[in-house]
């Protein structure tokens, strides 16, 4: 279908509606658009949109965000000569404004979507701009190139991510703003800045700016054998191996590698074609399976933020990469190789984070009790069954195109569920108040001192024996973690009481579970261990590692 709306401002409530009446099965004709009629921009969405699947739609916008910008313009004329607006630049037109973002640029919109089998499907947009995105849009790379993610990131990899920067657009893009802007002051006051010298680079800022043509890729394996407890959660997580490759950023190395070496905190190793950064002390308590380090390829220039040394020395040396995985090679199944960006998820991880959402759900719902409880597990049920958890990874790609920006997509969800969801979410917003009313309802009911209901008096922490140690030892880590924050933050401090990190808000007010008592506790600067008695006479502690500057 082709949605053709006059008035600018009517656009968002007519495609909606047009996208629900016209959508269509490939059994149901479709009568033709008279010829002559149809946007120039159509053929060129046509070229890469699948017709005579699930979906398919397509919204011609252009002209409709100049004529926004017009009427813009009138209601600031009309301002200026009511004296409610005086401060607001003569020079000042909203249409040399949004041309200078860019938003002239985007003459349609088009998306389709097919089936690939059960819970699976294809689904292609595109962002039509003739000639390439212009402003805010150039900032998304130049032209697409081989996705290197897939050789780069481990063959186990549940995550990988890449998308490429153009941020050396922005100077461009700031000068033609603040020219629309109509203040040549402020015009003046960023060219001043762009010659802003930085001595450790020896360079301007408007040198920095022109290099910072960014490609980035991240990766993560789940360790589902190493679990990490969530304070106050009723869920316990994976670890994860992970690293952020940052390529363009090189120039920064030299001066950073000088910067660290003059610190305490860290220590810099050099070696045959690398350098590594990475802190003296280990993370404090179960974060000690980190072990964070700034890994710098030379070759490659690669810049690798990472939790593991060997996780980014794998992905650089290795030879079991993630295009070897048979998950990703069916996730990206249809996609093209050349891309601008990519976006991995393996079937592993769909699974693991679906389970982790039904458990929050379900412990939600059954914690609040009362009225909308009952609504509120159904939703989640309703939710999950919407959301199908696929027995494949999914993945998606973008490219700038001569036609514009062409978003690819192997994934649970197609265009159509897009609608549904985002139709289903005041539903699910109105049974979220109303289970919070009922908590706070509750809790004011406390407050006032009023007796809890019978079950919520005789509900337990924990049934398992071990559950109390396991509790206040969480909540000593907070305050641990707490205090090291304090000590970092106020260098000359030798000592923090909880009282102090309450006030500093670095750690709310926790209330005990068994008796123990966490006011008058104090934490030192050196490290130590800190404890709390609880009712049965049992003591709890933590140990917590030395804060050095």
């Amino acid at each position: 279908m082709i949605l053709k709306f006059p008035a600018a401002l009517s656009r968002p409530v007519l495609a909606a509606a047009s996208v629900l009446l016209l959508s269509h099965s490939p059994a149901r004709a479709q009568s033709p658009v008279p010829e002559g009629t149809s946007p120039a921009s159509f053929a060129a969405a046509a070229k890469h949109l699948e017709i005579g699947g699930l979906f398919f739609s397509y919204m011609d916008l252009d002209g409709d965000l100049a004529k926004l910008a017009a009427i813009g313009d009138k209601l600031l004329e009309a301002a200026r000569k009511d004296g409610i607006a005086a401060q607001i630049p003569d020079n000042l037109k909203a249409a040399p404004l949004v041309d200078a973002l860019g938003l002239t640029s985007l003459k349609g919109l088009g998306f389709s979507s097919r089936s690939l089998g059960p819970n699976m499907f294809h689904n292609r947009a595109l962002l039509v701009m003739p000639g390439g995105g212009k402003g805010l849009l150039k900032l998304f790379g130049n032209k697409p190139a081989p996705v290197e993610v897939a050789s780069f990131a481990p063959k186990d990899a549940d995550i990988a991510y890449q998308g490429e920067f153009t941020l050396s657009a922005l100077r461009e893009t700031m000068e033609a703003v603040l020219t629309a802007g109509g203040d040549e002051n402020m015009l003046a006051q960023f060219k001043g800045l762009l010659d802003f010298p930085i001595p450790p680079l020896n360079m301007t800022a408007g040198e920095v700016i022109e290099q910072l043509n960014l490609k980035v890729m991240t990766t993560a394996s789940l360790k589902e054998d190493r679990k990490f407890n969530i304070p106050g959660a009723p869920v316990s997580i994976p670890a994860v191996n992970a690293m952020v490759s940052i390529e363009g950023l090189d120039f920064i190395m030299e001066a950073l590698l000088v910067f660290a070496g003059e610190t305490d905190s860290v220590t810099v190793e050099k070696g045959d074609g690398f350098n590594i950064i990475k802190p003296v002390n280990a993370l404090p308590g179960e974060l000690d399976y980190f072990r964070p380090a700034l890994y710098h390829d030379v070759k490659s220039k690669k810049i690798i933020l990472t939790t593991h040394i060997d996780y980014a020395r794998a992905a650089l040396a290795g030879t079991d990469h993630l295009k070897d995985s048979p998950d990703f090679q069916k996730a990206t199944s249809g996609l093209p190789a050349e891309a601008n960006g990519m976006t991995y998820a393996s079937a592993k991880f769909l699974k693991v984070m679906s389970g982790l959402s039904t458990e929050i759900m379900k412990s939600t719902a059954d914690a609040n009790g009362g009225p909308g409880a009952g609504l509120a597990r159904e939703l989640s049920k309703i939710a999950a069954e919407l959301s199908a958890t696929p027995d494949q990874g999914i993945a998606g790609t973008y490219a700038n195109v001569p036609e514009g920006m062409l978003f690819l997509s192997n994934t649970m969800e197609n265009h159509k569920h897009t609608l549904v969801q985002a139709a289903a979410v005041p539903l699910g917003i109105a049974a979220a108040a109303f289970g919070a009313n009922s908590n706070v309802a509750q809790a004011l009911g406390r407050a006032r001192g009023e007796a809890p209901a019978k079950d919520e008096a005789e509900e337990t922490p924990d049934n398992d024996p071990a559950a109390p140690n396991k509790t206040v030892r969480s909540n000593l880590q907070q305050v641990a973690f707490a205090a090291q924050t304090w000590f970092i933050d106020n260098p000359s401090a030798k000592e923090v009481t909880y009282e102090q990190l309450v006030a500093a808000e670095l750690l709310f007010d926790i209330t005990p579970a068994f008796g123990e008592q966490y006011k008058g506790l104090k934490l030192s600067r050196t490290g130590g261990r800190v404890s709390v008695k609880l009712k049965d006479g049992d003591d709890v502690s933590f140990a917590y590692p030395a804060v050095t500057d």
